[in-house]
């Protein structure tokens, strides 16, 4: 059987929870690390006449999901709420977090680092956003650890 067959059951749930039993994380590892299965779902959302918001976190992996859904970024322009973890990208997927953020800002005109105490820092430049990475880092004494949370908006 296809898997655009398999896909029919989720196009016909219009959006419904179908994943019970499996965590959602584990659903975005196996979609970033076999990029047919993102394609698929990719082309599943494509009978969507909207799509408001994707949430990430698959710890390196983002820029290989995201990717499975380029042509949905592209078409909708939703909302983003992404990890950013240039350590892991670099071991889990093999792609520069620069080059990453770069390519995200095709889409998206400003990038937002959510801080843990609350406040935000708009960048325009995905340079801007690595500097914060590297002192944020520093400040935690995490050794290229830490993380950041990301909101790219559309709208900026």
């Amino acid at each position: 059987m296809s898997i655009i067959a398999k896909l029919e059951e989720l196009r016909r749930a219009g959006g419904a929870t179908r994943t019970q039993g499996l965590p959602d994380a584990t659903i975005e590892r196996m979609a970033a690390q076999f990029p047919e299965l993102a394609e698929a779902v990719d082309e599943a959302l494509g009978a969507l006449d909207r799509l408001d918001l994707v949430k990430i976190d698959v710890t390196g992996l983002e820029p290989r999901a995201l990717r499975g859904l380029e042509r949905n970024l592209a078409r909708f322009r939703p909302i983003l709420l992404s990890e950013f973890h240039p350590w892991a990208i670099e071991r889990a997927s093999g792609s520069a977090p620069l080059d990453y953020l770069r390519w995200l800002r095709q889409w998206y005109a400003a990038i937002t680092v959510l801080r843990r105490d609350g406040t935000r820092e708009r960048c325009v430049e995905p340079e801007a956003v690595l500097a914060i990475w590297r002192r944020e880092n520093a400040a935690a004494g995490l050794g290229e650890r830490l993380q950041l949370d990301l909101l790219l908006d559309p709208r900026g």
